[in-house]
Order: C-alpha cells, then sequence, then structure tokens
C-alpha cells in the first residue's frame, strides 16, 4: 500500500462517522474482508484495477455519511416541531394562535421550565404589546399575513437552544430539498447547498429513503421534560466536522432572519398597546408626593368602546384609567378669572372597601374661550391613505371628520393637507380656499405601504413654511399609526416632534380603525407634540372632537402644566393614584420649568382620583391634602402656580352626600379598573356598576357622557357574561358602527 493509500485508510478510520443506517454497516464489513484479501495479494506497487477494493471501501463510507445526513433531515422536523412549539407559547395571546393557525396544527407547549422563563421575560418587557383585535373574526383567511412579530425569540429564552437546536431552516429543506441551492435553507443543521455537496448532489428527498436501504426513521416524540429536551439538542451536534461547523453557520442565519422578523410590520389584526404596571398604594412616611403631569387624552375610553361595539372586551393593557375619567363631561364652573379654577373634595366610595378609606377627587378647569374670540389658525392635515386606511371605511370616516372641522373654520384660518401611503407628498399648501381643500380631499383614494415618518417630515416643513407668529400652528394626524415603510420605530419618528412643539407647533393625533392599530404610538405623538390624543369611532365622537370642542383642541391655555398633591402624614396613612401610569414626573422636577409636561386646552377639564387610607380620630381641621397646579400661562406669557387645600371638614360622610361630579368621575375609574382587574376591585361586581350607572344616568338626564358611560357599562357587563334573566345575547353590532 502506497503512502497515499495509508492516508486515505487513515483518514477513514478517523473519520467521526456516527453508526449508519442497519443493514448498510453488515454489507460494508461483508465487502470489505474479500476487498482486502484481493487487494493483498497484488504487488504492492501496482495500480489500476487491482486498487478498486480501496476505492468500494471509500464510496460506501461516503454512502453511509450520505444515509446519516439524511437520517439528519427527519431530525430537523423535530427540532423545527420544538422550535415552533416554544415560539407559538410565546405568542400575545392564545386568541391569536386560534386565529393564525389551520385547524388541528396547534403544537404542544414546550417544558414546563421553559414556559416559565418565557412569561418572566414578557413580563419584565414592559415595552409595547401586541394583541389581536376583534376585527380578526371577521377577516378573510386569504387576506391574512405573517404572524405578529413575538416580543421574545426562542433564541432569547434558552440559548442552548439558540446554540443547537435551532436546526429547523425553511420548509423547503425539512421536506428534502438538500442539495436543491437557492433557498434550500438549513436542514438538520446543514444548509442545503453544503448538504447536498456532502452527499454528492444526491437531493434530500432521494438520500431520506434510497440511500439508507429503507424508509427514514420516525421523528422521536416532542420532549416531555427540559433534560429530555436538551438531550435530544446535544444529539444534533453529534456528527462529521463539516456538518458540525453548517450547524454553526444555519444559526447565524437564523438569528439574522429573526432580526428581520423583529422589523417587519405587524400582523393586519393585531393592536399594539404601550404596557405600563399600574399604580401601587404608597406609605405616606415614607413618601408624601404625588407628581405627575396633566393630561386630557380620551383615546382609551373611545376605543375601549369600540370594543365593546363589536362584542368583545378590550385587553387589559388598552386601558388608561385616567382616559376614562377625562373623556366624561362634568359641570364644574370655568374660573371668573385667571387660567383655571381648582376643585378639591371626598367621600366614601361605593367601589372602595374599608371605613377609613377616601376617594379624593382633584380637578382643574380652565378658562373658557369663545369661538369668535380664538386666535386665527394654520392647520396642516397629515392623511394616512395607505392600504391598511381601506378597511372599515377609515379614509371615509377620516374625510367626513375633517369635513366637519372645515365648517367650523373662520375666513382668516388657512389649511394645508399632506398624505402619505408608500411614500409621502405635499398635496395642497396652505390656503383659505375651503371648496379647494375639499376638492383635494374628496379624492383621496388608499394607496400602497405606510410611510408614517416621511408624511410627518413633510408635514412639519410645510408648517414651518406656513407658520405665523401669534397663530394657532398646529398639525392634525388621522391615521392608524401603523408604520411599515422607511424608518418605523417611534424613536425615529419622534425626534423632530418635541423640538418643533417647543417653537409652537402642536400635534394633534386622532385615530381611526379597528383591527391594524397602533395605539402605543399614536398616544406617544400626541404626549411628544404637546397635543392630545383621541380616537374616533364613528361620527358622532368626530363631531365632539371638531365641532363642539373644536377651540379647546386647537386653542392651548397652559403649556407644561403639572399637578403635584401632598398629603400629610398625621392624617394619611397611605395614597394610590387611579391611572397617570405614564404621565409621571418626578416630585424634584415639579418646579422645574424646561421639564416637558401636560398642555390643557380652552375649557378643558382635568381630573385625578386618589384612594387614601386615614388615621382613627382625625378632626375636621386638620390636613388631608394640598393640591399644587404650576404652569406656564399662554395669555400671561408667565409661569403661574396655584394651590387648593382639602381638609376633613371637606369630606363628605357617604356616598349619596357626594356631588355628582364625584360619584360620575367614581364610576368611570371603577369601570375602568373592572376592565382592567386590578386587585383593588376584584370584589367589585358587574351589579354595583350597572346599579349606580342607572342611577347616574336618570340624575343627569341631560348629560350625554353619563348616558354613554351607563350603556358601556351595561354593554360590557353583558359581554363579560353577567347577563339578567330578561337580556338577551348581546353580540350583534352596536348601532354606532352601522352610522357610517
Amino acid at each position: 500500500m502506497n503512502s497515499n493509500d495509508e492516508k486515505l485508510d487513515r483518514d477513514l478510520r478517523d473519520f467521526p462517522v456516527p453508526p449508519p443506517p442497519a443493514g448498510l454497516l453488515e454489507k460494508v464489513q461483508a465487502e470489505i474482508p474479500d476487498a482486502t484479501t484481493l487487494a493483498g495479494a497484488a504487488p504492492a506497487e501496482s495500480s489500476g484495477p487491482r486498487r478498486w477494493p480501496l476505492r468500494l471501501a471509500a464510496t460506501l463510507a461516503l454512502a453511509a455519511l450520505g444515509g446519516t445526513v439524511a437520517w439528519q433531515v427527519v431530525k430537523t422536523r423535530q427540532g423545527k416541531e420544538l422550535d415552533r412549539q416554544a415560539r407559538d407559547f410565546n405568542a400575545p395571546s392564545a386568541l391569536s394562535d386560534t386565529l393564525e393557525r389551520p385547524t388541528g396544527t396547534r403544537p404542544a407547549p414546550p417544558p414546563p421550565q421553559v414556559q416559565e422563563k418565557s412569561v418572566a421575560r414578557q413580563q419584565q418587557a414592559g415595552e409595547a404589546v401586541a394583541t389581536p383585535s376583534p376585527e380578526s373574526f371577521s377577516v378573510k383567511e386569504e387576506n391574512r399575513q405573517s404572524e405578529p412579530v413575538q416580543p421574545v425569540t426562542v433564541a432569547e429564552q434558552v440559548s442552548a437552544h439558540d446554540t443547537a437546536s435551532r436546526v429547523g431552516g425553511r420548509d423547503a429543506a425539512a421536506e428534502g430539498g438538500l442539495g436543491a441551492g437557492g433557498e434550500g435553507g438549513v436542514a438538520g443543521g446543514v444548509p442545503g447547498g453544503v448538504a447536498g455537496g456532502v452527499v454528492g448532489g444526491v437531493p434530500g428527498g432521494v438520500a431520506g429513503e434510497t440511500m439508507s436501504g429503507g424508509p427514514a426513521p420516525a421523528a422521536p416524540k416532542p420532549a416531555s421534560s427540559t433534560s429530555e429536551w436538551m438531550a435530544q439538542v446535544q444529539s444534533e451536534k453529534k456528527g462529521y466536522s463539516v456538518a458540525y461547523d453548517a450547524v454553526q453557520l444555519g444559526n447565524s442565519v437564523t438569528r439574522r432572519d429573526e432580526e428581520r422578523e423583529r422589523s417587519k410590520p405587524s400582523s393586519p389584526d393585531t393592536m399594539i398597546f404601550r404596557e405600563t404596571p399600574p399604580n401601587r398604594f404608597v406609605d405616606t412616611a415614607e413618601d408624601r408626593l404625588s407628581t405627575f403631569a396633566l393630561d386630557v387624552d380620551t383615546g382609551s375610553y373611545t376605543l375601549t368602546r369600540a370594543y365593546l361595539d363589536r362584542g368583545t372586551l378590550p385587553p387589559p393593557e388598552a386601558i388608561r384609567v385616567e382616559e376614562f375619567v377625562n373623556a366624561q363631561a362634568y359641570d364644574d364652573p370655568a374660573p371668573r378669572r385667571g387660567d383655571f379654577a381648582l376643585v378639591a373634595e371626598g367621600a366614601p366610595s361605593r367601589f372602595l372597601p374599608g371605613e377609613r378609606t377616601r376617594l379624593l377627587r382633584f380637578s382643574v378647569k380652565a378658562r373658557e374661550v369663545d369661538s369668535q374670540d380664538r386666535k386665527s389658525a394654520v392647520l396642516t392635515f397629515v392623511v394616512d391613505v395607505s392600504g391598511s386606511m381601506d378597511r372599515e371605511n377609515r379614509l371615509g370616516l377620516v374625510k367626513r371628520a375633517l369635513g366637519l372641522l372645515l365648517d367650523e373654520l373662520r375666513p382668516d384660518d388657512r389649511v394645508g393637507l399632506v398624505v402619505y401611503g408608500t411614500n409621502g407628498r405635499i398635496l395642497l399648501r396652505h390656503t383659505r380656499d375651503l371648496e379647494e381643500i375639499r376638492r383635494a380631499m374628496a379624492e383621496l383614494r388608499p394607496e400602497g405601504s405606510t410611510n408614517a415618518e416621511e408624511g410627518l417630515r413633510l408635514a412639519y416643513d410645510l408648517a414651518d413654511e406656513g407658520w405665523r407668529q401669534g397663530a394657532i400652528n398646529r398639525i392634525i394626524l388621522c391615521s392608524d399609526g401603523v408604520a411599515n415603510v422607511g424608518a418605523t420605530g417611534p424613536e425615529s419618528i419622534l425626534a423632530r416632534i418635541g423640538t418643533e412643539a417647543q417653537r409652537g407647533i402642536a400635534l394633534t393625533a386622532v385615530g381611526f380603525g379597528m383591527g391594524n392599530y397602533n395605539d402605543a404610538l399614536m398616544e406617544q405623538l400626541a404626549d411628544q407634540g404637546d397635543g392630545t390624543y383621541h380616537y374616533v369611532d364613528a361620527l358622532a365622537e368626530a363631531r365632539r372632537v371638531f365641532v363642539e370642542n373644536l377651540t379647546g383642541t386647537l386653542e392651548t391655555v397652559a403649556r407644561e402644566a403639572k399637578a403635584q398633591i401632598e398629603f400629610d402624614p398625621e392624617t394619611v396613612v397611605r395614597w394610590r393614584l387611579l391611572g397617570y401610569e405614564n404621565r409621571d414626573v418626578a416630585d424634584r422636577d415639579f418646579r422645574n420649568d424646561r421639564v416637558d409636561a401636560g398642555e390643557l386646552g380652552s375649557g378643558h377639564q382635568a381630573t385625578a382620583l386618589y384612594e387614601v387610607r386615614l388615621r382613627d380620630g382625625i378632626s375636621g381641621g386638620e390636613r388631608i391634602a394640598t393640591l399644587r397646579l404650576r404652569w406656564k400661562s399662554v395669555a400671561a406669557k408667565r409661569v403661574i402656580e396655584e394651590s387648593r387645600e382639602l381638609r376633613a371638614k371637606d369630606l363628605e360622610r357617604d356616598w349619596d352626600e357626594a356631588s355628582p361630579n364625584f360619584r360620575h368621575a367614581a364610576l368611570a375609574a371603577a369601570f375602568a379598573e373592572k376592565l382592567k382587574e386590578m386587585s383593588a376591585t376584584d370584589d367589585l361586581g358587574w351589579r354595583t356598576l350597572r346599579r349606580e350607572a342607572s342611577r347616574l344616568e336618570s340624575e343627569r338626564d341631560r348629560n350625554r357622557s353619563a348616558r354613554d358611560l351607563a350603556e358601556s357599562i351595561e354593554r360590557a357587563a353583558r359581554v363579560a357574561g353577567d347577563r339578567r334573566p330578561q337580556d338577551n345575547d348581546d353580540r350583534e353590532r352596536s348601532p354606532r358602527l352601522d352610522e357610517e
């Protein structure tokens, strides 16, 4: 045997080949002895045909290697199944699994230890949360897109799983596409092109059966414990060095795929919300101050109403208690002079347990500006005309809503129009010709993708161009909040808004649509743009925002408005603020006027509710709390601070003696917390809510918000399953949905 033959023989002996399929090894062992005998009978220096036994042995060894690769193809399916189980368990909710998967394909969950780790990671995220929308029930299967991007990837859940078990690759390879090239993907950790070359170009579908001498072995059952799962993962790493290197290559490809998945737009049937942890009780001896930015957004309440109109409850992360409270209309008097009137009151609450527990209400009412006295306005409409706005008459409702606003404008007001789909474009520069504006809006049609970043950038360029000293310079954005082209992250979209707000160009965000809606982004845009956030679920809501409250929507009375409540430790044991979780301001920054806070418009009323536990034996003259309000007055052009004290004698003795405004606000907050299922109202029944809502509606028969709140509570109770005997199933659409 010459040196080359010895080297080949040594390499073959040292090659780390796993056991070949049954039957093939016996055949090799039967052939090799005869070949060795023939090779030994020939002279060592001979060449040519006498070397065929060694070549036969090498060929058979390579065939065994190919059979092993084919066997790994089958193992790939198990790896893909495990990966899909972990990914599906990490999905936003069970409902999305049911809606997005064909019948009968829901896999079993991964081992309990993996589930616990996945849940913990999601709880710590605190970021925007994607949830299925009620529109998912009616979306046709052929119109569905990819599943929502998962907030925690499989690679992040278990590092070992990322290292070895993400061997699924693309479906083409798993189905026997080895060596096919192109999109061959990863099979058993081996890219299709690599495996095809190792096997000698034999397609995986052929190698899976022919080269193993029979059918490929069945895939093992999914692991029932972490140890079994990891054992299966580790077994994938065994084999020859080329395959092991390919596993690492496949893992890196998978990680890049996951990064691309994160940047993709959400499924058309998801609603995106920004989840924030609820406020908890605070010991007054440890912290007596509560500071937050005043806010009059109402989007959470009307969005909840839209859910109820479709016969389903909203997800907990959609609930913001303060927006339920501030969406109600109260009859507190406006200030006779100055910018604000302050109200402080308290009483026992029908919705809170405990003899010493009280609910406190602090409210500020901004001065009212007559529509004829407001400043002239330079408005820039930014309209989302992307393909998603073609659903549920969204764009049609936008055009009708803005048409109502145009009817309320004065001759000295100016309007410009920017639209965006795949690209943004200035459709109309600022003009006084309202008919020209109407004609331009009438021609709007849904088109393309959603480049919100470019649309807002052009809107601010146009607003800069039309900016007028002493006028109302405001951008009004009408969109579903979805952004899937250009810069889609909130950081890039928000980059310019804060700077322009400091210059006096505010932004009002008005949301439309269900089924593909980004509440988190719309709220952040309004907060950063020193404006308000509203959600329009029907033309009646558009009339409230753009007609009845137009002056409040357009003209700002106070900027950087902050409230600080100081509780007296001698009278208050502990306290809890209801809502305003994402409007928190550091106590030390209350008098720091450079810190961004909230804005209040003409006639706006902001209300804050506190649950407090009082000490025993307090007298009527003792102080309970002090409300301080600080803001930049637009009229006075200076910073103003006012305060109001609440003493024990100001607290009513029981619920029935409290003012209608107090009971109205308390009912709205209790309804929100019931939907959110916070611990403070876990025992609160729908019956109590219904009874108090009915009483409030009859007592305030001319207050439309009281009637609307009562209807929403009734509908929510029915949807939740708490139906009275005479009630019928309330799954039918609300008449509000048919108004259009």
